[in-house]
């Protein structure tokens, strides 16, 4: 039995300075695999040089909507997916909490990114923040050909039956472990079959290690508490949710 956290930001400059330590911390708990995800072109490509660095690591690259002014250099970003050890582009989306940008401009920057995706057969992982209805509509219309990802999932049931309905997958972090009825019902309501496990980290730290800096050994209580959900063993879940990524993110995990 192993664990993988999809979704880390060792490039963030919490974790980057002793990111051979987290790793080693997370394999020591078990945790097999880390993807690093990029938020905007410099943290993309700090998420390649990650990957590069150890072999557990692989790396996912895009824009997010709140630096969604660099789709101006999507040249950059595309020259990223030629990388052996990129599988995945994000994470893009919407993002109507903070507004950074308005929302045809977010729009337009995630409907670039898809078509990218799209070209180079890669996975698409999602941001998506106050903004399911426009983000469903956008997926709706553009009609990926390729897996799509929900990362931090915080929505109601619904969405979740529609999410996995379409073969589509959703992720859940620490705030699964937190006082959160409609994500356990969520989750109870869909069962393991479309889901990942992440961290987000270093944001978002489960219980009952909140108030410190998060770490994808921390993961491995995300899972436990699937397991409690879900009234199946921690094992059982961890093999299901290595085949769910497999499946997602079509990436060979020994």
């Amino acid at each position: 039995m192993f664990f993988v956290d999809t979704h880390a930001h060792l490039n963030d400059r919490k974790l980057y300075p002793i990111r051979h330590d987290v790793v080693k911390r997370a394999l020591e708990r078990g945790v097999k695999y880390i993807f690093v995800v990029g938020y905007d072109l410099s943290s993309s490509h700090l998420a390649v040089e990650i990957a590069s660095e150890m072999e557990n690591v692989y790396a996912i690259v895009g824009i997010h909507p709140n630096s969604i002014d660099e789709i101006s250099r999507i040249g950059e970003l595309e020259s990223l997916l030629e990388e052996r050890k990129v599988i995945a582009v994000g994470e893009i989306g919407l993002d109507y909490h903070w507004m950074t940008f308005p929302k045809e401009q977010q729009m337009e920057g995630f409907r670039i990114q898809i078509d990218i995706a799209r070209r180079h057969g890669l996975p698409i992982v999602l941001h998506v923040r106050d903004a399911y209805p426009d983000t469903i509509s956008i997926i709706e219309e553009e009609n990926p050909p390729v897996p799509v990802i929900f990362h931090s999932f915080s929505d109601r049931p619904d969405t979740a039956r529609w999410i996995v309905e379409r073969g589509y997958f959703l992720s859940f972090n620490g705030m699964l472990t937190y006082k959160n009825r409609h994500l356990h019902r969520s989750l109870r309501e869909i069962g393991p079959g479309n889901v990942l496990s992440e961290t987000d980290s270093p944001y978002l730290t489960p219980v009952p290690h909140r108030g410190k800096v998060n770490e994808p050994m921390y993961v491995v209580d995300v899972v436990e508490k699937m397991a409690r959900l879900l009234e199946m063993d921690v094992e059982e879940v961890a093999e299901r949710l290595v085949e769910n990524t497999r499946r997602a993110f079509r990436v060979a995990l020994d």
